[in-house]
């Protein structure tokens, strides 16, 4: 028979409580203090600058050693600093095999003490051991990998650091381990070796619970304590990890009493109805049918009667502007928001979420695509409108934050502009002008022929424009590439898209690579049945109204997986509208990648 226990927040079994609320351990930083977990063979007492002051008398032969020592006591002395600046200075030259480990695992420790993990790991991550010092190499190790986010490595190490850890320190440990498991990646985690009973494959069950069960926190305490029982001798039987127990005590999202909040008349009234056939056909498709849901029109509502409202789940506002209004009155109600807004202004709710198609986040995407494609050298062209400008300036502010700013940008509004705007970001201009000018000197001559050249610089080009300014922006760009330059490649916004583009269309559009929705793209054979009934209801609806209408569909389902979402950083939900994934209390969208070839789309691998 299971004993329960009523303990502050939450009447948890006494086998959590030992580790849920009286015992919870102090907080570290990402830079912990180094510890000895062995002793050294030299007398505690002896300050770093007694070591200075010998090595200042002794022979040359006999310094680098004592230099070694007084480095370790800087750090003992919490002096990273100047224990890495005193290891910098001294040479390898006359150091034994032993002493050069002993001297690459005190720069690493000073160098994680100063929030550097990458160089910390990069300095220990191949040396297998060194004696006497065991204890703290294993302990860096982990600690450089998990925060340089090599986090299969961090796991891998966990059995070499355990011996190591005091009784004192289990706790943080143990939260340590489950904070590097979230990160990696799913797929991942269940493909490591397991070996029965070991440490890891503990670990590894406590992981699939989490993933199985977390969006239902009583039936994922029932199974928690199962594999308590069961696993009496694994360190986190008795230390359950403090986030793992944060999350069972974190409130289930299962409205019964939803209400939606969107634009249904007014000039946003298009957009408020795709979201709402959106939200039935979800409500349709789960089947939920002790769920109340509520359609409420944003521009008739008369906010000041929410506040004694009994919803227990708000989605919407749509409208950036009526976000505050909703949240003025029910503050302390879980909503999914469907725009973003200055969080700063507003009070903070755990359950309150913000999800939107601002199209920054579009733009943000392709610079970071492009970045790890390795192109550094990118020109922009956007349409002069506010999408275009919106687009342009967050897709630049991502190079810029990487320290590669743009070749050069611009905007254009019509096929003159397009034009000019070409020529003039590629270069192409002072060429044809210097060809005119030869041309004229050998008085037209029919037997000269040249081509003008582009700037060799530039690596790749950007577009943000609807279908058809791509089509004509496309031919600029081809006619400005000198036949003798390597073809750059040609990147597009899902503006660039549309699902009524014929084959000569297509021709026009070849080898430009794009995002869009995976819910517009072909190969869409997961929800054929569900895009044939929506074109029943909307004879030839828009693209736009598609990707609104998966906006909504997203919004509904998004609500049995957001505590998931919250607990486990790496759990995805792949929605029409995307990848979904959840940073902070902000849910992130990852586009699906094509490219138009040979009169056809192909995917393209994220």
């Amino acid at each position: 028979m299971k004993t329960f226990k009523q303990i502050g927040c939450l009447a948890l079994p006494v086998v959590l409580l030992l580790s849920a609320c009286g015992s919870a351990p102090k907080r570290q930083t990402e830079a912990p203090k180094v510890t000895t977990p062995e002793q050294s063979v030299e007398p505690s007492d002896i300050s770093a600058q007694s070591y200075l002051d010998k090595a200042a008398q002794a022979s040359i032969e006999a310094q680098p050693q004592l230099y070694l020592r007084a480095a370790d006591r800087l750090l003992f002395e919490e002096q990273p600093a100047k224990a890495l600046a005193l290891l910098m200075q001294q040479t390898e030259t006359q150091l034994e095999p032993e002493l050069k480990k002993q001297k690459d695992l005190f720069k690493a420790e000073a160098l994680l003490a100063l929030s550097e993990p990458k160089l910390s790991y990069f300095l220990v991550k191949e040396i297998d051991q060194i004696e006497g010092f065991s204890g703290r190499l294993f302990h860096t190790q982990f600690e450089s990998a998990r925060l340089a986010g090599h986090y299969q490595h961090a796991i891998q190490l966990i059995d070499k650091l355990r011996p190591y850890i005091k009784f004192t320190e289990q706790q943080d440990f143990n939260n340590k381990i489950w904070q590097t498991l979230i990160h990696l990646p799913w797929p991942e985690s269940q493909q490591m070796a397991r070996i029965s009973g070991s440490e890891l494959d503990g670990w590894l069950t406590l992981l699939a619970l989490s993933y199985e069960q977390l969006h239902q926190p009583t039936e994922l305490l029932q199974k928690v304590l199962q594999w308590q029982q069961q696993s009496a001798n694994h360190p986190a039987s008795k230390h359950l990890p403090q986030p793992l127990i944060t999350a069972l005590q974190d409130t289930p999202i299962r409205p019964q009493n939803l209400a939606v909040i969107l634009p249904l008349s007014g000039q946003f009234a298009q957009q408020g109805e795709a979201v709402q056939q959106g939200i039935i056909a979800a409500q349709f498709e789960q089947g939920n049918k002790q769920q109340t849901v509520t359609f409420l029109d944003s521009e008739t509502l008369d906010y000041n009667q929410l506040a004694t409202a009994n919803y227990d789940f708000y989605i919407g506002p749509l409208l950036k502007s009526n976000i505050t209004r909703l949240i003025e009155q029910q503050p302390n109600q879980p909503m999914l928001l469907l725009n973003e807004a200055k969080q700063e202004d507003l009070p903070n709710h755990p359950q309150r979420f913000y999800y939107a198609l601002a199209p920054e986040a579009e733009a943000r995407q392709a610079a970071l695509k492009m970045l790890k494609n390795g192109l550094q050298q990118p020109i922009v062209l956007a349409s002069n409108d506010n999408y275009g400008r919106r687009m342009s300036e967050a897709f630049r502010q991502v190079y810029a934050d990487q320290g590669s700013p743009v070749v050069g940008y611009g905007y254009f509004s019509n096929p003159e502009e397009m034009e000019d705007t070409v020529e003039r970001l590629m270069e192409t201009g002072t060429s044809k002008s210097r060809i005119r000018t030869v041309k004229q000197l050998l008085n037209n001559s029919p037997k000269f022929e040249a081509d003008a050249r582009n700037r060799q610089d530039i690596d790749s080009i950007y577009i943000i424009g609807n279908e058809t300014e791509t089509r004509i922006i496309k031919p600029y760009i081809d006619v400005n590439t000198s036949p003798f330059a390597p073809l750059v490649p040609i990147y597009a916004s899902s503006r660039s898209f549309s699902s009524r583009l014929n084959n000569a269309d297509m021709r026009d559009l070849n080898r430009i690579i794009f995002s869009d929705m995976p819910w517009l793209l072909p190969g869409r054979a997961k929800h054929t049945k569900l895009a044939n009934q929506m074109q029943l209801v909307w004879q030839n609806a828009s693209d736009d109204k598609s990707r609104f209408f998966a906006f909504g569909f997203d919004a509904y389902q998004l609500t049995q997986h957001l505590l998931k979402m919250k607990h486990l950083p790496n759990y995805a939900y792949d929605g029409l509208s995307g990848r979904l994934t959840l940073a902070g209390n902000k849910v992130e969208r990852s586009l699906s990648w094509a490219k138009f070839s040979r009169s056809r789309i192909v995917a393209v691998n994220p």
